[in-house]
């Protein structure tokens, strides 16, 4: 949807000829910093087949006006991230976080992991774990709203949960300094947190010992 000039029309992309599966229950967020700034990327997502995908495609626009897919590839083919859908995933500066979703496994606890666009590496975090939620950023914290949990799958919820990043990058101090720059201090961050009212269930416990996720890469070029 081109909405630069009015009247606002939709236009078919030439896209090239490398492009993404067919699929469903993906997620796409925009890098606004960064390697990948301005890449619209593509994350996992389920098949025609029912099959998970852990593929990771960005989506660029060239200075001449070209648009073209770069499909991820990864350091160790062997590990990755996990093949998930009707997850969620949001940047952070230049990470990508991908929260909660399902598996091929009925019930399968997935880990949040996390991408570093610059370093190109994963890592994984426990996570709050739901699926067909909402989630979205404030004074680099995520909050994750609705969607429903693995036990009770056809109960919708109504909580929203925070995820605090200065808790859940405590021990990878690297990963919180590269969304320090962004962070919101003092009243407006004080404000923004009172706008957001939960009961207790609605908080998870980040306090936790986190594990170093196994490690991914994702090379981007440059434009052209």
């Amino acid at each position: 949807m081109s909405v630069e000039k009015a009247p606002f029309s939709w236009v078919k992309l030439d896209c090239g000829k490398e492009s993404p599966q067919v699929r469903v229950y993906h997620s796409a967020a925009l890098c606004s910093t960064g390697s990948a700034m301005g890449m619209m990327v593509c994350f996992g997502g389920r098949t025609t087949d029912q099959s998970s995908l852990f593929d990771t495609w960005g989506l660029r626009r060239h200075r001449d006006g070209r648009w073209d897919w770069v499909k991820a590839p990864y350091k160790d083919k062997t590990v990755g991230p996990i093949p998930r859908y009707q997850h969620s995933a949001l940047f952070l500066g230049p990470l990508m976080m991908v929260v909660g979703g399902r598996t091929n496994t009925v019930g399968e606890v997935v880990p949040l992991e996390v991408y570093d666009t610059e370093s190109s590496e994963w890592f994984k975090f426990n996570s709050v774990q739901r699926f067909r939620h909402s989630a979205w950023a404030s004074s680099n914290n995520v909050y994750v709203h609705g969607g429903f949990e693995h036990e009770t799958p056809n109960i919708p919820l109504k909580e929203i949960c925070k995820i605090d990043t200065a808790k859940l990058f405590a021990r990878h101090d690297f990963l919180a300094q590269k969304i320090k720059p962004a962070e919101k201090t003092g009243k407006d961050a004080k404000e923004k947190d009172k706008e957001i009212k939960t009961n207790k269930t609605g908080f998870y416990n980040m306090d936790r010992t986190f594990k170093l996720a196994n490690q991914a890469h994702i090379a981007t070029q440059s434009n052209k």
